[in-house]
């Protein structure tokens, strides 16, 4: 999970100067994007911005969910073995799993299931 957030939070990045990844393959729906602003807010800055700090902070979510069991991994190891913290890992990468199937493609699906599938498998030999 750490590597796929990392790498989301590069092309994240990238695309902010130059979009190719997280850009609609129509490129005049790119310029739209730029000229309209989500209904939420008054204030709230064009589709293109809004969408791309998604990306943002769904890479940094990412990033610190792994972060966090990697850092009680060294610190107390015992932890994330209890239960609750092990449904947790767990059902974290089975909705990553299935918000891939159903709104992402398959790179980020295969990633979760690799990813869950590790940490099961972490789990069973614990």
């Amino acid at each position: 999970m750490a590597i796929f957030g990392t790498l989301h939070l590069l092309y994240s990045m990238l695309d902010l100067a130059a979009p190719k990844r997280f850009a609609p393959k129509d490129e005049s729906l790119l310029g739209t994007m730029k000229n309209t602003r989500i209904r939420m807010a008054r204030n709230a800055r064009n589709f293109r911005l809004s969408y791309m700090g998604f990306h943002l902070s769904h890479s940094l979510g990412l990033i610190m969910f792994a972060a966090i069991y990697m850092a009680l991994s060294i610190i107390e190891p015992a932890v994330i073995f209890s239960a609750p913290l092990a449904a947790i890992m767990i059902g974290v990468g089975v909705t990553y799993a299935a918000l891939s199937h159903f709104f992402w493609f398959v790179i980020p699906l295969a990633g979760s299931i690799l990813a869950t599938a590790l940490l099961a498998l972490g789990l069973m030999v614990h």
